[in-house]
């Protein structure tokens, strides 16, 4: 809630309890809710998306507003800010190749979706998804840099998984102000997803399109077991609290898994009614109404997308311009152990395959060997028993670099950190003249050293500090900021350690595009205080960590083919054979 100029906003688009259990009602068992859930990033979107190159796509802004929430005003801002625009019913500033890209995935929204009569019979195709995504990297790649509202507001995670750096713009109303104006004055042919489809198979939401086509294909559903028409939903007051609970929970998604992982604002939408006392809600305010007014907040609007227009989209680090020696030493140490289990044989099998998500210089995801996983998993509490809330050990003043990253650990630690907690700076300059923040703190009492302020030779340079993952394992939290680079090593060292990051934003993790598409579960500075210790976060970040940052899967392979060949009986040998 916010005030400015006098008008209060209290409630203007915040659904509260009691409205909750209304709309909670009105679906039953398919209510997803409206409390935060985690971006559905899905294998098939990963496979896709990584074959994209990242330096193609020029989208820099996304609505993600529904239909009727004031998507054509922010178009007209992206427009007037200079940037080729698209929306269902508009454009501006396109030349012929990127109008077709968007007109040829209208055309499949239109016939395979709003145009398609409620009694087809036939399935849903099985190559609708992929055609979709094909037909939206086309827009993506195409040099458009704003998409608004439907379908790219039901593509939000498609869009977000390929340009993790987006800027989300999200367009809102109260549910029930949206449901009801929708029934009373718009068509309605957007099309949602069924409830059961949406409670079988656990979708982020009721307009999440691409999950939707791939489940009805799969279940070999037709068309109108799979999807209804949203003005269909809205008929009577209870029809319009039906809508208003789909519409909620679709929102509440976006706003919890899209402001974690990019750039973030809300556009609370006032009704009509509401118009006289408008004001703003979340960091951008437009009025509802044909076009926006160049005074007041409208302005502020306009400026934010002007700025946008004039930045570039973030690049992502790349190993290959920020090479780490311990990230080399990491690698070869788990090649290692893959060569070692494969030493029966000889050599590496060569069906043994790598994951193409990895490499010898670290494009894809950074490698940790198993043996480290084992030691810190043998110095690691259980999640239960963790008696440390906040920890950070490292480094604070090493180089401009790393200190300007780090400016805002000081204030952090001295808001949120207690006697629970624990805190050592490590690198000289800070220990050369220091004063302990509180108990918390054993930067002058405990030996330390930073890695790479060792001469070339020092053999500590790669050797696992085990009073450091003791204490990682012992903490709820760790402080995962950025160093000289747009990412920390410490993050990494979190998630095997069953320790949930804290960083300030989520540029803090962009080493490299492989892994700003995968889920992490983490806080961000901005979350505080409010920060939950939970076992779920924990469990999934582990299992994250397992899958993409060890070989732990190649191991397993090749130990089943040790296995396997050691069990082999000998060739006979055939009549006239020589041996």
């Amino acid at each position: 809630a916010a005030s400015r100029d006098g008008h209060a906003t209290q409630g203007a688009c915040v659904v509260t309890a009691s409205e909750e259990n209304e709309l909670k009602s009105a679906l039953g068992g398919s209510w997803p809710g409206v409390r935060p859930r985690p971006l559905a990033l899905r294998d098939a979107s990963f496979a896709f998306w990584d074959k994209v190159d990242p330096a193609s796509f020029a989208v820099r802004v996304m609505n993600a507003g529904h239909e009727s929430t004031g998507t054509h005003i922010l178009l007209n801002w992206t427009c007037s800010a200079g940037l080729p625009s698209v929306h269902a019913t508009q454009s501006c500033h396109l030349t012929t190749p990127q109008y077709n890209a968007h007109a040829a995935l209208m055309d499949f929204y239109r016939n395979q979706l709003l145009e398609t009569p409620l009694g087809e019979m036939r399935p849903v195709s099985t190559s609708a998804p992929l055609e979709l995504r094909t037909l939206l990297r086309d827009v993506l790649t195409s040099g458009i840099a704003a998409v608004h509202g439907a379908p790219y507001a039901y593509l939000v995670d498609e869009i977000v998984t390929a340009i993790p750096a987006v800027h989300v713009l999200h367009s809102k109303l109260h549910p029930m102000t949206w449901a009801k104006w929708y029934g009373t004055y718009m068509d309605g042919r957007d099309v949602v997803c069924r409830d059961e489809i949406v409670e079988q198979q656990h979708l982020s939401s009721h307009w999440d399109l691409v999950a939707c086509l791939g489940s009805a294909a799969a279940m070999k559903l037709p068309f109108d077991r799979a999807f209804a028409r949203a003005g269909s939903l809205a008929v009577s007051p209870r029809s319009h609290t039906q809508l208003a609970a789909r519409f909620a929970s679709h929102t509440a998604y976006v706003g919890s898994a899209i402001r974690r992982r990019t750039q973030y604002a809300q556009v609370c939408l006032f009704s009509p009614s509401e118009l006289a006392n408008g004001g703003p809600i979340g960091e951008v305010e437009i009025h509802h109404g044909d076009s926006p007014s160049m005074s007041g907040q409208a302005l502020h609007t306009a400026r934010l997308l002007q700025a946008i227009a004039r930045t570039r989209v973030p690049a992502v680090g790349n190993y290959s311009e920020a090479r780490s020696p311990r990230l080399r030493n990491w690698w070869r140490q788990a090649v290692s152990e893959v060569r070692k289990v494969c030493e029966p044989l000889g050599r590496l099998p060569p069906d043994l395959r790598f994951p193409s998500a990895v490499s010898p210089e670290g494009r894809g995801c950074a490698i940790l060997p198993m043996h480290m996983v084992n030691v810190v998993a043998n110095l690691s509490l259980p999640t239960s028993q963790r008696p440390i809330d906040f920890t950070f050990i490292g480094g604070l003043n090493v180089d401009a670099a790393t200190r300007a990253a780090r400016a805002w650990l000081i204030p952090f630690i001295s808001r949120h950190f207690t006697e629970r907690s624990f805190l050592q700076f490590t690198d000289r300059a800070s220990r050369a003249s220091w004063t302990p923040l509180g108990e918390f703190d054993h930067t002058l009492q405990r030996e330390a050293f930073i890695p790479k302020e060792l001469p070339p030779g020092d053999p500590r340079r790669f050797t696992m500090d085990l009073s450091f993952y003791e204490v990682l394992g012992r903490s709820a939290f760790c402080l995962c900021p950025a160093g000289d680079k747009a990412y920390s090593m410490r993050f990494y060292e979190a998630l095997m350690a069953k320790a949930i990051p804290i960083v300030l934003s989520h540029t803090d993790m962009v080493r490299s595009l492989r892994e700003v598409r995968l889920d992490y579960k983490y806080y961000t500075a901005a979350d505080a205080p409010n920060f939950v210790y939970r076992k779920d976060w924990v469990d999934h970040n582990y299992a994250t960590f397992l899958r993409y940052h060890t070989l732990f899967n190649v191991l397993q392979r090749a130990r089943r083919i040790v296995r396997k060949r050691s069990r082999r009986p000998p060739a006979r040998r055939q009549p006239g054979q020589v041996r």
